[in-house]
């Protein structure tokens, strides 16, 4: 059996499953969550590769959708809300219960109908059995009733349980008259209009009865009171500071009470652009950067920009993809505008309204931020590091390729090498499936016109199998990109087929230990890991004391041995406190000079991560974990070469009894 797509060529398996799913995404409009994929046996690894192989599109938190063109009607937005409301049910179990779970409702509801516009910019509005006050998601908000959900009241259209016109003005009066009461006379008088012909107009009348609100009531006077006109004009600094921006706690702050700003938002003025925040209705809020400016206000509502941009530390930045597509090196990518801020890192952040927070575990700091037209937004290469952080391709699906488009990018950035350092750190140790160096320098390098079969022969050949350290990966992947991008520039300098040779070979920057008979490659000051160990425990550090002169320093005593060297005669070694010879200094032992392994450490001038052992235990300790099954592959850098030289049998036999 053949499937027509080509996740088949990895996977039949999951070919078959994702034929399985065809029904499933049929009756939700193509729409699918992560949850309902598990329930069918497609796990979060397989879902991350139906993204990359195009085949879903990540739209809301735990929902994908089939790349079909994006349907910005109202009507998919709201089918969007009520699938990710309930992400582990099918529609055919919603749809079949006793009582519905969620249902569209109030001002979606009504438009869905035809009857008139929503009045305010909202999201899709669902009416839920419950008695939580009302809240947002990223989809949807929520309208509670306290009375059970009912069928009798609720219209299906195609496939989406929608209240009828009735319980749908209902819900408007029970939830929208306190906040939007001026606005509903108008509001439902358009609606009686529009009913005039329909075989519910009845039902539909009764309800607006029921209301309370005079149809007839004249429109309130689009002028200001003199004392609120005042403090209007007050606040126009503190907008045009924050792009046309205000919020709520800024209004109060000014005297301006929540009745004020009806008047406001009747006059004209303002229009409601998310929970709290108010734009002036004659600025334009579109494109990442106005996206961007709306979640910076609206992640801290009490303050002013002078105020957060005169802190010693920021409180919020712009990161990720969202920052990189305001430098102009990508595009902001799918879902809400990235901001870092300082607090634990969780799994891929916490989602509000108008943004996603990615956590830091370090504070924030004004280096890395640049100010964008008064907005604090991280530099590319800051931005990159966090999404190195992202370890399971949640805000990027295909973060190779998306990395290497910022370094062709970047080709003629003033950060270039910052940008390309970057991405090497994030290349060199991010796992494979998520963002693979060789992806990233394969498309750089096809770019740069670099033939397929060099690069089958280098980056995807057996050079690279030599399984360098993370460091040496990070210095190989940045000096390729450099160079590349330097050829993509114009700069060419070097022949990009014999530099992308030299770096992997085994005489280039890739070198081997220095000491003889050793086959491991070279890591620190030439040397492999473990000689450089050795090197670090034999030397004698000049007296920290001394004067500087032109002459070499004469290394001084410390207690019973020199500064800064550890006294091993391949068996034992010196104690500096007392002057004997021991295979170990242990804890037991320290404590009778009243000193801790650090601070015996520090005050002989020995590194701390060099061990308070004799060659011959540290050898049988690294013995023990080269051959333990467990650890082994850790330390297998040379397939063709053991990590130790295998001990003397004389160990080997003291070792067994």
């Amino acid at each position: 059996m053949t499937y027509p797509f080509p996740v088949v060529a990895q996977s039949s398996v999951l070919a078959r499953r994702w034929a399985d799913s065809a029904p499933l995404r049929a009756q939700q409009w193509g729409l699918i969550t992560s949850a309902q994929l598990q329930r069918l046996g497609v796990n979060g690894s397989s879902q991350l590769l139906l993204r990359r192989r195009g085949l879903l599109v990540s739209v809301a938190r735990g929902v994908m959708r089939e790349p079909r063109p994006p349907a910005d009607d109202l009507l998919a937005v709201a089918q969007l809300a009520w699938v990710s409301a309930a992400p582990g049910s099918a529609p055919e179990e919603r749809l079949s219960a006793a009582r519905p779970d969620y249902v569209v409702t109030a001002y979606t509801a009504l438009a869905l109908h035809g009857l008139a516009a929503p009045p305010v910019e909202t999201l899709p509005l669902l009416a839920v059995t419950g008695r939580f006050q009302h809240r947002q998601t990223a989809t949807y908000a929520i309208v509670p009733r306290r009375a059970e959900l009912s069928w009798d009241d609720v219209a299906v259209l195609d496939g989406l349980p929608v209240f009828t016109p009735a319980a749908a003005i209902r819900d408007v009066a029970a939830h929208g008259g306190a906040r939007f009461g001026d606005d509903l006379a108008d509001y439902f008088t358009t609606i009686a209009g529009a009913a005039a012909d329909r075989p519910d107009q009845a039902a539909i009348d009764a309800a607006i009865a029921a209301t309370g609100i005079r149809l007839d009531a004249p429109s309130p006077s689009s002028p200001l009171p003199p004392l609120l006109a005042r403090k209007w004009a007050d606040t126009a600094a503190l907008r045009t500071a924050q792009w046309g921006l205000i919020t709520s706690v800024q209004l109060q702050q000014q005297g301006v009470t929540r009745s004020d700003h009806v008047k406001l938002r009747d006059a004209g003025l303002v229009v409601p652009v998310a929970n709290g925040v108010m734009r002036e209705a004659d600025r334009p809020g579109e494109g990442a950067l106005a996206a961007a400016q709306l979640a910076w206000v609206a992640a801290v509502r009490d303050s002013t920009p002078a105020q957060r941009l005169s802190a010693p530390r920021p409180d919020c930045v712009v990161t990720g993809t969202t920052a990189l597509a305001i430098h102009g090196l990508g595009q902001p990518g799918q879902g809400l505008p990235q901001l870092a801020i300082t607090k634990a890192p969780k799994n891929g952040g916490r989602t509000t309204t108008t943004a996603r927070y990615l956590g830091r575990s370090t504070a924030l700091s004004w280096d890395d931020v640049d100010i964008v037209d008064g907005l604090p937004v991280f530099t590319p290469a800051a931005a990159i590091r966090d999404l190195g952080q992202d370890s399971r391709g949640r805000l990027v699906d295909d973060l190779a390729g998306y990395f290497a488009d910022i370094a062709i990018a970047a080709a003629n950035h003033p950060d270039r090498d910052a940008i390309v350092a970057a991405i090497a750190a994030c290349g060199a140790r991010l796992r494979t499936v998520v963002c693979d160096a060789r992806a990233v320098l394969d498309r750089v390098y096809r770019t740069a016109g670099v033939s397929d079969d060099l690069l089958a022969a280098t980056i995807w050949g057996g050079q690279w199998q030599r399984r360098f350290t993370a460091d040496r990966v990070q210095h190989i992947v940045a000096t390729a990109l450099s160079v590349a991008v330097d050829t993509i520039a114009g700069r060419a300098g070097d022949d990009l087929s014999t530099a992308l040779v030299y770096l992997l070979e085994r005489n280039g920057q890739a070198r081997k230990c220095v000491v003889a008979d050793c086959e491991w490659w070279a890591v620190e000051q030439d040397r492999c890991s473990a000689h450089a160990i050795q090197r670090r425990r034999e030397r004698v550090l000049a007296d920290p004391s001394g004067v500087d002169s032109s002459t070499t320093a004469t290394p001084r005593r410390s207690g019973h041995g020199w500064w800064g060297h550890i006294d091993d005669d391949g068996e034992t070694i010196a104690c500096h406190e007392c002057g004997e010879r021991f295979r170990a200094l242990t804890r037991t032992h320290l404590e009778t000079h009243d000193l801790t392994a650090r601070e015996y450490k520090q005050r002989h001038g020995i590194e701390q991560r060099i061990g308070l052992v004799s060659t011959e235990v540290r050898e049988r300790q690294q013995h023990q974990v080269a051959t333990n099954s467990r650890y082994s592959e850790r330390f297998r850098r040379n397939p063709n070469a053991p990590r130790l030289t295998d001990l003397p049998s004389a160990l080997l036999e003291d070792q067994s009894r």
